[in-house]
């Protein structure tokens, strides 16, 4: 099954369009649900990607349907881990924390096609690299429920604190 490069070209831009509104509506979540919110998108994109990796698609159209969700699902994904950035910085240094979250994504958008063009080099049919693609949602799942988890346990009080009498209590009443 093949498709024409302008299908191919289609399919990947409205991967990438449907990804940012996928974002956005990833990062009203994020407000209320945290961190952990991130891994959604990812972890239904690694059935998604998968299946097309390994698996036999019997139609074109499902095929381009799941390439398209896929993409949508990784790059809406991306876009929730950069939103949680004013959750995981500290005020102080936020702006430079989102730089350097930035310009690590930035080193991954050329490493990505660096590697991706190496795998198709070696001879792997082009769908089966879908499955290869499967690692990425996973490790961004575990490191948005890594950084839950840290946002999570720091944002809570010590136990220790919670018996600390408030200085209120220790003063006696005067009679």
């Amino acid at each position: 099954m093949s498709f024409s490069r302008s299908t191919a070209d289609y399919a990947g831009s409205v991967g990438s369009a449907m990804g940012a509104a996928f974002g956005l509506m990833l990062m009203r979540f994020t407000d209320g649900k945290g961190p952990g919110a991130v891994a959604f998108y990812p972890l239904l994109a690694l059935p998604v990607l998968l299946v097309v990796g390994l698996t036999s698609i019997p139609s074109a159209s499902l095929l381009l349907v799941l390439c398209v969700l896929g993409g949508t699902l990784v790059a809406g994904g991306h876009f929730g881990i950069l939103s949680i950035a004013s959750v995981f910085y500290p005020t102080a240094i936020r702006a430079s924390g989102g730089g350097w979250a930035t310009s690590v994504a930035k080193l991954g958008a050329v490493a990505g096609p660096t590697i991706g063009g190496t795998v198709l080099a070696a001879g792997i049919p082009a769908v089966r690299t879908y499955a290869l693609l499967a690692v990425c949602p996973a490790v961004l799942a575990l490191c948005a429920l890594g950084i839950a988890r840290v946002v999570r346990r720091t944002s809570q009080p010590h136990p220790a604190a919670q018996t600390v009498p408030d200085a209120a209590n220790l003063i006696a009443p005067e009679s």
